[in-house]
């Protein structure tokens, strides 16, 4: 696929060293080679003007200047050394010297002054501020040494909780700055550099306002008309010019979009260069919750789903009043989450979001007004209305509560807490967290199920059906005494949620359904429970029941599809997701089903559909599965611009990389036969550059390090054997991966016959998907292992009939 970054964006990233800038040129060797040519046009335009530029100056003030570190609009930052005390500086001057505008004047002063106030371990610190003889202008500070935040972040691939723990720092930094009188204005990334301890320091106060002084700017340049600051990171008041309204939640709402970052590696929305754009976006657009972003794998990040959304949209609110009142109060919240405590925070109302769409669209709503009073006229329309948001959730519990049982804990927490705070009267969603806290260890035996349940017991909301949760303490060991317990429908299914055992769970409902419940979710239940103990004929005939009672046809052939692809039975799954498709459901099932058919052409084309219709939204392993399909039917090429396309919508190390760099290979080896050296040897160079920029972003001795040891012929030291010996003998998908890649590692060194070996034990795993999805995701190692199987043993004597031909 090819790349839609413009010439002209590629300029201004290089302009002004933006850091997306080469996580982008890692994934894309056009952007890449177009990027060599623009930066040798500047080095050579550089030098053509060597003879016109001022050189270094040796001495300013009482300084030695060393070097240049960096170049702004209006200043210089140079490296220096300090005479007594003997030092190394950071030099800040003004360009035009004595010349210099008032307006300049007045910030570089305004910058001294608001240093000057600070005294923090991770705040750079002033030295001095001066005047030279000739006038020019000079700001002597601390030499910092580090990373900015987020490449710091991003190199060191810190988990969640340091990412926060380091968050709360700078917060405890700029809420000193604050007590101070100082508001930075200007908060972003790369005015936050960490040193190699770990420890933050907050840089350029250039835009500093004190707060107890008559020294407030505007945030757009009267002469110039631009916003002043950094777009991505400004507050709606800054955008808008308003100077009065900068305060102390500016900067609040710059560390939420930074928290943002951190969280996601997404931005809130997309902001624009040009500027009436940009202010609208930031002013008007709601951002996205960070649960809603992809993660590392493709999929919505739902970890972040419950308290960490509603601290991040809180500092993200478009009206001063609603964010956190200072960052003191943001880190606290943040805090109490890495303790697991209740957050201060709460998410906006209903009635407060419906309030600020209407704002938004005054017309339509006005033209709708009449319409919704009128529908609010009708009670029973409203209370089922109500009544179908609570089945829905109550479906959404279930499903995590299927993921605990499955053995998914994080998620299955994540997802647990979340409808526990949203929903704390609903039993299933108190039971559900209770077990989540149980299975996972987090709290000791006896007291596993979580305070806020054991004080709902007493509530009377709690009340009827206490009985409940009484039955789950009992089973955590915990004795209750004699337990009355009601011998009704939905008493039945309310008991699959109170024990720890799943075949015991499924009798619950199983009487549940006996006693005549009619509830789908109860026979959606049914249906999960069935197909996890293995009973699959029963699985479907609860689908199938389902379908009768939901009118929802579409997607219980869905789950029938699934069923019959963990049977083995491909051709009866292809054959219910066709049908599927018919009621209007065209989903990743069908496509799978078709690759395991061998009906790759159609795969193909169900992939590609698939893309096409996810337009904005990622599809970073939509991308990854078809890329599959084109490596097996000879379009390498396609294939690893798949990979390439993968690989950017993730960005982290995936799987994505090793495939690639094994496309890429394949395909030097076809351009080799055809005689296109040239060609061959830049495939191959490719390859390598993927292969090394992996190895370099991949935790060093986890399982996808070792899979590219393995295939890096060149400088890789883990052979094929040891790959497998080093697989998770409990971990049937990394046993299948085990396999597969140290076949293509043999395939590479030129061992057909040891290749062999290796992809028929892939094959005998029979590891079609991974066992923990639903619907199932498909294991691409598997399926590539069997099409190696028939390339090199279809005959001896040909050329192996799939290399394909790159004319």
């Amino acid at each position: 696929m090819g790349c839609d970054i413009s010439e002209e964006q590629l300029w201004s990233w290089i302009d002004r060293e933006a850091p997306e800038l080469e996580a982008h040129l890692a994934n894309c060797p056009r952007c890449r080679e177009l990027a060599a040519d623009i930066r040798s046009g500047i080095q050579a335009g550089a030098i053509g003007l060597k003879a016109i530029e001022p050189p270094l100056p040796d001495q300013i003030g009482p300084y030695k200047v060393t070097g240049l570190l960096g170049e702004g609009g209006q200043g210089v930052v140079y490296a220096a050394q300090q005479q007594t005390p003997q030092r190394p500086v950071a030099l800040k001057v003004l360009k035009s010297g004595r010349f210099a505008r008032e307006q300049d004047l007045r910030q570089f002063r305004r910058e001294i002054q608001s240093m000057a106030a600070l005294q923090h371990p991770a705040i750079a610190t002033i030295y001095e501020a001066g005047r030279t003889e000739e006038g020019q202008q000079y700001l002597a500070m601390e030499l910092v040494a580090g990373l900015p935040l987020h490449d710091y972040v991003r190199d060191r691939a810190l988990p969640l909780r340091e990412r926060l723990e380091l968050f709360c720092r700078v917060c405890d930094a700029v809420h000193y700055a604050h007590a101070h009188g100082v508001i930075h204005r200007d908060l972003k990334p790369t005015n936050i550099l960490i040193d190699a301890e770990g420890r933050p320091k907050i840089l350029d106060f250039g835009l500093a306002r004190m707060t107890d002084a008559d020294v407030t700017l505007t945030a757009t340049s009267s002469e110039t008309g631009h916003v002043v600051g950094t777009l991505r990171y400004m507050s709606p008041e800054q955008a808008r010019g308003d100077g009065h309204a900068v305060g102390v939640t500016s900067d609040v709402y710059a560390l939420g979009v930074i928290l943002y970052e951190l969280l996601t590696a997404h931005t809130p929305y997309e902001v624009t260069r040009v500027i009436p754009d940009a202010v609208r976006t930031i002013c008007e657009t709601p951002p996205r919750r960070p649960s809603s972003t992809s993660g590392p794998d493709g999929r919505p990040a739902r970890h972040l789903r419950g308290d960490l959304d509603t601290i991040v949209l809180k500092a993200l609110e478009k009206e001063p009043a609603r964010r956190y009142p200072s960052v003191e109060a943001l880190a606290a919240d943040i805090r109490r989450y890495l303790a697991g405590e209740p957050i201060l925070a709460k998410a906006p109302s209903k009635l407060y979001r419906l309030r600020k769409r209407v704002a938004r669209h005054r017309i339509a709503y006005g033209v709708g007004a009449a319409v919704v009073l009128l529908a609010l006229v009708g009670l029973r329309e409203y209370q089922v209305a109500h009544q179908r948001r609570i089945a829905e959730v109550r479906r959404q519990v279930m499903l995590t509560q299927r993921r605990l049982e499955l053995g998914e804990l994080e998620t299955g927490r994540a997802e647990a807490a979340g409808w526990f705070k949203a929903q704390p009267d609903l039993p299933e969603a108190v039971l559900t967290y209770a077990q989540a806290d149980f299975r996972q260890g987090r709290a000791a035996r006896e007291q596993s199920l979580c305070a806020h349940a054991r004080e709902i017991l007493h509530k009377p909301a709690g009340q009827t059906w206490g009985w409940a949760a009484k039955l789950l303490l009992k089973e955590m060991g915990q004795p209750q005494g004699e337990i009355q317990v009601p011998d009704t429908p939905d008493a039945w299914y309310l008991r699959s949620f109170a024990t720890l055992d799943t075949a015991r769970a499924l009798g619950c409902v199983e009487q549940a359904l006996h006693l005549g419940a009619s509830d789908p979710v109860a026979w959606e239940r049914a249906a999960h429970l069935r197909m996890l103990l293995g009973d699959h004929e029963g699985a479907i005939a609860a689908a199938r029941r389902l379908a009768e009672l939901t009118g929802s046809a579409g997607t219980w052939l869905v789950f029938e599809a699934d069923v019959r692809r963990r049977q083995g039975r491909c051709d009866e799954a292809l054959r219910a997701c066709e049908r599927a498709a018919e009621n209007g459901r065209l989903t990743g099932d069908r496509a799978l089903a078709r690759l395991c058919c061998k009906r790759y052409s159609e795969a193909l084309e169900d992939y590609t559909q698939i893309i096409e219709q996810a337009k904005e939204q990622p599809a970073a392993w939509y991308y990854h599965r078809r890329a599959t399909v084109l490596s097996i039917l000879g379009r390498l090429e396609e294939a690893a611009a798949d990979y390439r396309e993968c690989m950017k919508q993730i960005g982290a190390p995936s799987f994505a990389g090793a495939r690639c760099y094994l496309v890429l290979r394949g395909w030097e080896q076809a351009l080799l036969q055809a005689g296109r050296v040239a060609e061959a040897q830049r495939s191959r160079e490719q390859a390598d550059e993927i292969l090394a920029s992996a190895r370099r972003a991949v935790v060093p001795g986890c399982w996808l390090d070792k899979v590219l040891r393995c295939l890096d012929r060149d400088g890789g030291d883990l052979a094929p054997a040891e790959l497998v010996a080093s697989a998770d003998p409990n971990n049937p998908e990394q046993i299948c991966e085990a396999f597969y890649y140290a076949g293509e590692a043999c395939l590479l060194s030129g061992d057909r016959e040891q290749a062999l070996h290796w992809f028929r034990r892939c094959q005998q795993t029979l590891q079609l998907f991974d066992n923990d999805s639903f619907p199932a995701d498909p294991m691409s190692e598997y399926h590539l292992a069997v099409w190696r199987l028939d390339q090199l043993t279809e005959t001896d004597c040909s050329s192996r009939a799939a290399v394909p031909d790159p004319s």
